[in-house]
């Protein structure tokens, strides 16, 4: 056996807690693929127990502790029957993240209908202002028509931008 395998062994072997890849490659500053052929090394070498599932892997020094008086409290055993809940925790933890994602756009998505609602409120009280001044001044019939050929075109566009942000929500 390697130092590095011993070293990691050592390391598993003291440990208080499931240790994962991530773990061992900060602790020994090594790469993940170094890591892995250390980790496959001492389980091949029957030296460790890799519990868990694909996406969660946690390494255990095999029988630490262990004595043929005390084998229930053994560390191994110990820390063996603690993957279902570690695996739960981390893939809980997971879940948390991507729902704190997920409501960060919610949130910026809700600011954005807010945003073309108030231009539409906008739109629709600067044109009302406008049509009145421009009947209780007497503007030309041409200049009222431009104005609201504006007002109509200005309407279709926040329409489109409210059926634009309906289709980026769903």
């Amino acid at each position: 056996m390697e130092e590095k395998e011993k070293r990691i062994l050592k390391y598993l072997e003291e440990a208080e807690e499931l240790k994962n890849l991530e773990d061992i490659v900060i602790e020994f500053n090594l790469s993940e693929s170094e890591a892995k052929k250390s980790l496959n090394k001492l389980k091949a070498d029957d030296k460790i127990l890799i519990e868990g599932n694909e996406k969660y892997k946690y390494y255990i020094a095999k029988n630490v502790g262990i004595t043929a008086d005390n084998f229930e409290n053994g560390k191994t055993y110990i820390l063996k029957n603690l993957v279902p809940t570690r695996l739960e925790l981390d893939t809980t933890r997971d879940e948390m993240e991507s729902l704190k994602k997920e409501l960060k756009n919610i949130y910026a998505n809700f600011i954005a209908v807010i945003s073309v609602f108030i231009a539409i409120f906008s739109i629709i009280s600067t044109s009302s202002n406008v049509l009145f001044q421009s009947a209780k001044e007497g503007w030309k019939v041409e200049s009222v028509a431009s104005f609201a050929l504006v007002l109509l075109a200005t309407i279709v566009a926040v329409l489109v931008m409210l059926w634009g942000v309906k289709r980026f929500l769903k």
